[in-house]
């Protein structure tokens, strides 16, 4: 349970929580994943657990990570998983250089989301271990985590599900642990609460202590510790080190005499715990009490450099201490037994003197180059005014500290405020930081609060010194307002900023790509033309490169969402070209890679479109922007337009799950949807699809919730419903998406005019698509129009031109309706075998498809006519080898090679997520629960499997 004063440790009271671990240990030794919650009072035996469960783990050959969160760095993001993998001191040095990198600001591009990049380096490393070898990762004082690390927790959680990770934390019952915990429950994970040792337990524990059998007088000295094992502990040693702990014929006891009375009674733990370092000498005292106080990420030598003492003298206190049981010193870093016992020390420092010593620590250890969070953490922990050489300090380092920890950045920028004088040369920049800060942790409209007011404080805004110091605070307001919704506003704010004097020419041209991107976001397609059209002519004017290749991205958008994609392929390139390797900038994101995949699906360039959304997912991914859902969609509308719906189910599960920052999430949900029903599940988004898309991306996507909204309705009964609302969005265009983007749409439209008789909607629809016909001349589109003309006119000649196609393109589910067309107009042409071989290639098609709603349509409407298949075509199977789709071939060929996700996903162009959700449909269609697993039914079925080295697409 604890330190022992004689002998090695052992656990006692805790055999039901033992057995548990231990089966969980069994489990991923098997290859079976894991995760689990211990929750209890601080003392109670939580730590001893780990303990235990750590030592077992490496003798049963895991990979162990052993870390903790800690309350001194609770505000310091991703402090409590570094804590873990800096636990593993074998660890390839490579494996961890990005992660390092990334926390000491030097990995991700200047437009990047730090957080997002840090992330995912965690993930990466974490599933490369864990793919090698099983292993567990323990992380204590789950109540102290950092919320950065916490959302990490949850993305390792989704490894434990298909790799041998065993994964447990521990917390204290606070008010904060609920929270943590959510997403181990969302996960299936166990949990444990423990409670206080019995009296049996409580005598059995004093015993191991003790040495000896516990006497009465013993045990009543141990009541007040009420079952905690800490406690308990601690009382022995004290009344041992007091000389009142005596053994005699075997008992151990309290005893009276001229060393000492037995009058020990302590009121609390702290006070037991802080009689232990009466031991050490004053010198020792201080090294500790810094240690204490510098928290339990601090290594020997930063205590050296606060003390300004000789390294070694630190090291032999630390092994001083570390033989008194008060300290321990693993993978360069300090640990102390229990929190209680760090506590105790840093409270033997009278507050001034924290004060005084947190500050010079801060500046102490900037000086070293330690990571600009931990100085913030102490400037602020010193809880006292800045002094000049912190505000110098801060002014010269809050960029960097705005991007990695913002809420911490706020604080101590609202502090540094209070500390200098309005005429400050400092404060524009000072109250800039401070907006920044405000936006970034989540609060806009403080951050506009903020902005308004440094603009208006004299000073700021006056002076041509102080000119840049005005545009970066215009930014930062009209941001805000975005942030907030409040577009109209933006806009007005940005083209306040292009008059104000203070603001220079390449900023106005940046303004004015601003204030076209706000005139798309309100869907003012008018207004925003212009705007692009005045940005980048105010770019070029001024010869800058990222306004001039944002105004070109901008206007290919437009163009690609017009359904013009050979122009906006032209300007994407151009502005690619542009832009060359200059970062995005966090003011002006682009997403040049969506614009151009997004035009090369309407060219039919499938395989190139695919190429281009990789790229874009890539690089949000590692390197840590906004857009990977965007990406994500992308992927998804290509595997349904492609007939590869699992695979576009795998990335609509990979998409949700990522963090959906821009708030396009409803797209992917369409998408599903519109898989659903054809696979015979159109009950389960009934409820959804009668809700509008509201998402960020509603301008573009709205048609695909209408779309999965109207075959809802004809697949509950109501097909009159559906085309209604099919040819309504066709005819007049859904929100900013044309009619001639909507000829997705087409296929369905036609088919339910043929269905019910509708000739004249029918005509008007072949019309319609004659002329884009003429216009565009992609295959899928002269597919969409002879589709149409031919179910018109009843020519199965035109109906099986429209099959080629669409076979040609890659588009199945079309080329199923074209088929089962001209089985309807074979049928009735009397032409009963060319019919039944029509329909057997729609039902082929289906079945591939697994679209057990269209097959049983088409035998259903066919049956009335007399046409019957030549078998019965069998559909998709869900679970078995014979449900993989190719791209689950292909991850299960790498994941039975021995490749992590990271190199799977390297190899076949996907995201790490994505290859993640992969493993697990595999596992899911397969009925085994891990990768051994899997690579044993891989190998039975060898040769069947693809070559790792092909493509899914």
């Amino acid at each position: 349970m604890s330190f022992r004063t004689r002998g090695p440790a052992r656990l006692v009271g805790r055999a039901p929580e033992v057995a548990w671990l231990m089966g969980l240990v069994r489990a991923t030794l098997q290859g079976r994943g894991g995760s689990g919650v211990i929750r209890g009072e601080a003392g109670i035996g939580k730590t001893a657990l780990l303990d235990m469960l750590a030592a077992e783990c490496r003798r049963s050959g895991l990979v162990v990570l052993r870390g903790s969160g800690t309350k001194l760095e609770r505000r310091v993001p991703f402090a409590a998983l570094y804590s873990c993998l800096r636990s593993r001191i074998d660890a390839p040095r490579c494996d961890l250089e990005q992660v390092s990198r990334l926390l000491r600001g030097e990995g991700a591009a200047a437009g990047s989301d730090w957080n997002l990049a840090i992330s995912e380096a965690f993930v990466e490393v974490v599933g490369q271990w864990f793919a090698a070898s099983p292993g567990a990762l323990l992380l204590d004082d789950l109540h102290w985590v950092d919320p950065s690390s916490a959302a990490v927790l949850g993305r390792l959680l989704e490894l434990v599900e298909h790799q041998p990770l065993l994964l447990i934390a521990a917390g204290r019952p606070v008010p904060e642990l609920p929270e943590l915990c959510e997403e181990f429950d969302v996960r299936g994970a166990g949990s444990w609460d423990l409670r206080p040792l019995t009296r049996a337990a409580v005598s059995e524990l004093v015993q191991d202590l003790a040495g000896a059998r516990p006497g009465a007088r013993l045990l009543e000295r141990v009541e007040p510790a009420a079952g905690s094992p800490l406690f308990v502990t601690e009382l022995v040693a004290a009344y041992e080190r007091q000389g009142d702990l005596q053994v005699r014929d075997g008992v151990a006891d309290i005893v009276a005499g001229p060393r000492g009375d037995g009058s020990l009674l302590p009121g609390s733990l702290n006070e037991v715990v802080s009689a232990r370092f009466g031991c050490f000498s004053p010198k020792e005292q201080d090294v500790l009490e810094v240690a204490a106080l510098l928290g339990t990420a601090v290594t020997p030598q930063d205590v050296s450099t606060v003390l300004g003492l000789p390294l070694q003298e630190v090291l032999e206190t630390v092994g001083t201490a570390g033989r008194s049981g008060v300290l321990a010193y693993s993978g360069g870093r300090l640990a102390f037994r229990h929190e209680l016992i760090r506590q105790a020390l840093a409270d033997r420092l009278p507050p001034a003197t924290r004060s005084a010593v947190l500050t010079h620590a801060g500046h102490a250890l900037a000086a070293v180059g330690t990571p600009v969070e931990r100085s913030a953490q102490y400037l602020l922990l010193a809880d006292q005014p800045l002094d000049s050489r912190s505000l110098d300090w801060l002014d010269a380092s809050a960029g960097a500290l705005v991007m990695r920890a913002p809420e911490m950045a706020a604080d101590l920028l609202k502090r540094s405020l209070l500390a200098v004088r309005p005429e400050d040369e400092r404060v524009g920049r000072l109250y800039h930081q401070l907006a920044r800060a405000l936006l970034r942790g989540g609060n806009p409209a403080a951050a506009e609060s903020c902005a308004r007011g440094a603009l208006a404080a004299p000073g700021v805004a006056d002076g041509a010194a102080v000119a840049e110091q005005e545009a970066a605070l215009r930014w930062q307001l009209a941001l805000a307002l975005l942030h907030q919704g409040l577009i109209d506003q933006a806009v007005g704010e940005a083209e306040a900023a292009i008059a104000s004097a203070g603001v220079g020419a390449v900023e106005a041209a940046r303004f004015r790509c601003f204030i076209a991107q706000c005139h798309g976001f309100s869907g003012r397609l008018d207004l925003m033309a212009s705007a692009a059209e005045a940005a980048l002519a105010c770019g070029r004017a001024n010869q800058d490169a990222y306004s001039t290749a944002f105004g070109l991205y901008l206007l290919a958008g437009m163009r690609a969402s017009a359904s013009h994609p050979v122009q906006a392929l032209e300007l994407i390139d151009e502005s690619l070209a542009i832009l060359g390797n200059l970062n995005v900038s966090p003011e002006l994101p682009m997403v040049p890679h969506f614009v151009r995949g997004f035009a090369l699906v309407e060219l039919d360039r499938f395989a190139e479109a695919r190429q281009e959304f990789a790229t874009g997912l890539h690089d949000s991914e590692y390197g840590g922007t906004v857009f990977q859902v965007w990406y994500h969609v992308g992927m998804t509308q290509l595997g349904y337009y492609g007939g590869r719906w699992d695979d576009a189910l795998t990335e609509i599960a990979a998409g949700v799950a990522t963090n959906d920052l821009l708030g396009i999430g409803d797209a992917l949900r369409s998408m599903q949807a519109l898989i659903g029903v054809h696979r015979g599940r159109a009950g389960e988004f009934a409820e959804l699809v009668e809700h509008p898309d509201r998402g960020f991306a509603a301008d573009i996507y709205e048609f695909a919730r209408r779309w999965a909204r109207a075959l809802v309705r004809e697949a509950s009964g109501f097909p009159d419903e559906a085309l209604r609302l099919l040819f309504d969005s066709w005819q007049h265009g859904v929100r900013e998406m044309p009619q001639d983007y909507l000829r997705w749409l087409c296929p369905d439209i036609a088919r339910l005019c043929r269905q019910l008789g509708r000739t004249d909607l029918l005509g008007h629809l072949a019309a319609g698509l004659g002329v884009l016909a003429v216009r565009e001349s992609t295959v899928s589109i002269q597919g969409t129009a002879s589709l149409a003309r031919g179910l018109l006119e009843s020519d199965p000649a035109v109906l099986e031109e429209a099959a080629g196609a669409f076979r040609m393109a890659g588009q199945p589910l079309a080329e199923g309706y074209a088929q089962e067309g001209a089985a309807e107009v074979l049928a009735a042409a009397g032409r009963g075998e060319e019919a039944v071989a029509s329909l057997d290639s729609a039902l082929a098609v289906y079945g591939r498809l697994g679209a057990v709603w269209d097959a049983d349509r088409a035998l259903r409407r066919l049956a009335v006519v007399g046409l019957h298949p030549t078998r019965r075509w069998p559909m998709r199977p869900a679970t078995g080898w014979a449900a993989l789709s190719s791209t689950e071939l292909l991850v299960t060929a790498l994941v039975s090679e021995g490749c992590s996700d990271r190199d799977i996903a390297g190899r076949l162009l996907l995201s790490q997520r994505t290859v993640g959700q992969h493993v697990l449909c595999v596992l899911g269609k397969l009925g085994v629960a891990t990768r051994a697993e899997l690579t044993a039914v891989a190998r039975r079925h060898d040769s069947t499997v693809q070559s790792p080295h092909s493509k899914p697409f």
